[in-house]
């Protein structure tokens, strides 16, 4: 089985660099937002795990190799944190395809959908609490989740493996995707798109994001069982 893919990010209205990174290839789907000072690199950083991983092919289970993407990642993160002279710090959602199965690794405020026979899932929840004890939506600063892949600690996320079939369609996002579109706008574009280059266009053609100021970023994937429908379209777009 392959993932048959469209990726897409727009820039917010408020934001001044767009941090969110995004990975896709026949195996491997991955989104990740860069967060705190130099989130316009460890973004990037983040993905270039999933992007190496990708590269190198594997023979370990979906969920096992899912969880190496993220020790890649923390890998990366320490290195730039060398660099930089600060810690560095990341959300990110990786899905892989590997001898059948479907492995998920998530941490941090990035989201995962699935869509099967008509009914959509979420499966991977962004980490949504308050920011010192204030709603996000009283937060001028970026939203910083309370987990993360953060150089400081070692990698933590949530790890699974779940069944997957043919005609399941899946959607990694950041939470500027994610959070200004509702449960139902984003079924209906999940479920009525034929495509996935004409889902994403879809999604971040919707209105709610040009008034929205973070970023958005997403993957929409479908499962086929040949590899004849690979493919990548990106849309880069600043909001206005």
């Amino acid at each position: 089985m392959w993932f048959s893919f469209a990726a897409g990010s727009v820039s917010g209205s408020k934001a001044s660099t767009n941090r969110d990174a995004v990975y896709a290839a026949p195996t491997v789907l991955a989104v990740a937002e860069g967060l705190g000072e130099g989130g316009e690199l460890s973004g990037k950083v983040a993905v270039d795990a999933a992007r190496c991983f990708a590269a190198a092919g594997t023979s370990r289970n979906a969920d096992e190799a899912a969880l190496a993407i993220f020790q890649r990642a923390h890998r990366g993160l320490k290195a730039l944190a060398a660099e930089q002279g600060h810690a560095m710090q990341a959300s990110m959602t990786a899905l892989v395809l590997a001898h059948g199965h479907l492995g998920l690794a998530h941490i941090g405020n990035t989201l995962a959908f699935m869509v099967r026979d008509g009914v959509m899932f979420q499966i991977a929840v962004g980490d949504r609490r308050c920011v010192l004890g204030m709603p996000f939506e009283m937060i001028d600063a970026p939203f910083m989740p309370c987990r993360s892949l953060y150089t400081e600690m070692d990698p933590d996320p949530a790890v699974s493996l779940r069944n997957v079939r043919a005609g399941d369609r899946y959607m990694v996002c950041s939470d500027g995707l994610g959070m200004p579109l509702s449960p139902e706008t984003l079924h209906t574009v999940l479920s009525q798109e034929r495509s996935p280059e004409t889902a994403v266009a879809s999604l971040l053609a919707l209105e709610p994001l040009s008034r929205h100021r973070d970023n958005a970023t997403c993957i929409v994937a479908d499962v086929a069982v040949t590899d004849q429908d690979h493919s990548l379209a990106v849309w880069p777009r600043h909001l206005s």
